[in-house]
């Protein structure tokens, strides 16, 4: 249930007012808009200086900008004060605003954006806190000090953090902590060494100078499901440490990792998800994977056609991302033997239209990630029958109307995105046929006004991508009925900002983002 003609107006806190009676006393979301102006629920419009605000039963609560509503704004929403359970900040901390979040006894999750150290000394008597949310707040040994008192945090993200080896020492008294984020942060391999006793099944270490040493001490978390240690030092001699380990997903982006190191992971029976992206490995690396490997990532590395030969043996491999690798047409074919395969991402590989046609029987192919030149209507054609077909990405492609014909035989398609290719008007009444469309991307193509009317029947759509296009004024009669409609892009059209404001009262709770 939605709460009608709520809203919200004038520039200061003490003018604030709120209109209109609740239908519901139930928790709302409020997200962050353009400028000044805060949104309560799932979309918003602005008109006039006015925001229309939409109650949902989310119990989440924003608090954002101090300098037009900010901190005032909790004092007038009373029907809601004490029951959230997740709470944004994104503003200073004062006394009054300390007492609110301390006296909100049901609160779990709370995210403190730009926070400083002070702010977690004023926060520290909730005792109801699960989770902290830090991440960007650059919080050094001061603000980390005051995380010892938080003794039933299980998630405590300190992405970009500053503290030293005597500030994360405290964070091992939080001896119920499961997740920990790191990354970006200053920690370094002998910081780990004050943290292994704490029972944590995912760490993020991404972007530190943690190297092969360091995995010493992550071998000692031994609960440790979950590891991210993209862009760090760490080389094939680390990778012996982590044999100590039952992790489910292991992130190697962007690491010293070659042929050895994925040697070292071969019994690593649980290990389901595995990111080897910009590493050094090979070929040779893929006879080697962990034996129930359903998530792999072997973009930007030296893998070609010979290596994809062994991944047919891997009997749970469902998605594979190959973007940027010397994969061709040949590659393809040991592709299409992976009975599993749902997930392909094939952006600037060698394959074409040709390859395309070995993937007509992959007969479970869900999702479809293409960009190239050499993909035309030809390749399109051996898809068709692929009606699994969820989510369909050709980017920069040669294609025309002809593929939307074939592509309208994916009756279950939810996202499809054709940017940059030569479809136009005529190829929009093909859309007509993919009534579970949730998202289309139709920026920089020939599409007009007058394709837009074509769009009218589908029901289901949420976000809507027209920008770059020659599409106008005359497309508001035709857009104005896609009522269920979150997101717009028109920027770049030839739409212009009296039809926009027009637009938004029909489309209420739509973000237009135009010039």
């Amino acid at each position: 249930m939605y709460a009608q003609d709520i809203q919200i107006t004038s520039a200061k806190p003490e003018e604030v007012r709120i209109n209109g009676g609740l239908r519901q006393q139930t928790p709302c979301q409020v997200s962050v808009v353009r400028g000044d102006i805060i949104s309560i629920g799932e979309a918003h419009y602005v008109y006039n200086g006015e925001t229309k605000l939409h109650f949902t039963q989310r119990n989440q609560f924003f608090l954002v900008n101090g300098r037009v509503f900010g901190r005032e704004i909790y004092r007038y929403a009373p029907p809601f004060k004490k029951n959230y359970q997740c709470l944004s900040v994104y503003c200073k901390i004062d006394s009054s605003l300390a007492e609110y979040i301390n006296s909100l006894s049901h609160l779990q999750v709370l995210t403190m954006r730009r926070a400083k150290d002070d702010d977690v000394l004023h926060i520290k008597e909730n005792r109801s806190l699960k989770g902290l949310d830090l991440r960007g707040s650059r919080i050094t040994n001061a603000g980390v000090m005051h995380l010892q008192d938080f003794h039933g945090l299980t998630y405590l993200d300190l992405e970009d953090a500053r503290p030293d080896a005597s500030g994360l020492v405290k964070i091992a008294y939080l001896s119920k902590l499961k997740y920990l984020n790191l990354s970006f942060s200053s920690v370094g391999n002998l910081h780990l060494a004050n943290l292994t006793s704490l029972p944590l099944t995912s760490l993020d270490l991404m972007g530190t100078n943690i190297s092969d040493e360091g995995l010493r001490y992550v071998a000692q978390f031994r609960n440790l499901r979950h590891l991210n240690i993209m862009s760090t030092l760490v080389g094939d001699a680390g990778m012996k440490h982590l044999q100590k380990l039952d992790l489910y997903s292991l992130s190697l982006w962007r690491n010293r990792v070659g042929d050895n190191g994925i040697y070292a992971l071969r019994r690593q029976e649980n290990l389901h998800s595995l990111d080897l992206g910009s590493t050094r490995i090979t070929d040779e690396s893929l006879r080697y994977l962990p034996p129930n490997i359903a998530d792999l990532d072997i973009e930007v590395t030296q893998v070609t056609d010979k290596g994809l030969s062994y991944l047919p043996a891997y009997k749970n491999l469902q998605t594979i991302a190959l973007k940027r690798t010397r994969i061709t047409n040949n590659g393809v074919q040991y592709l299409a033997n992976i009975a599993q395969l749902q997930s392909l991402a094939l952006w600037g590989t060698m394959v074409d239209d040709e390859g395309l046609r070995f993937l007509h029987n992959a007969k479970n192919l869900r999702f479809l990630y293409l960009s190239s030149k050499r993909i035309s209507d030809n390749g399109i054609e051996h898809l068709q029958n692929l009606s699994q077909m969820r989510t369909l990405y050709l980017l920069n492609t040669q294609i025309t109307n002809k593929s939307l014909f074939h592509i309208r035989n994916m009756k279950n398609l939810s996202v499809l995105h054709v940017p940059g290719s030569a479809i136009d008007d005529f190829a929009m009444e093909e859309m007509q046929h993919l009534q579970y469309l949730t998202v289309l991307g139709l920026n920089s193509t020939k599409v007009s006004s007058l394709g837009m009317k074509h769009l009218r029947g589908l029901t289901h759509i949420l976000n809507l991508d027209v920008s770059n296009t020659a599409v106008d004024d005359a497309a508001i009669s035709h857009l104005q009925h896609l009522k269920t409609l979150t997101f717009l892009n028109v920027l770049s059209t030839r739409i212009s900002t009296n039809a926009r404001q027009e637009l938004s009262i029909h489309l209420p709770f739509c973000y237009i983002m135009g010039n």
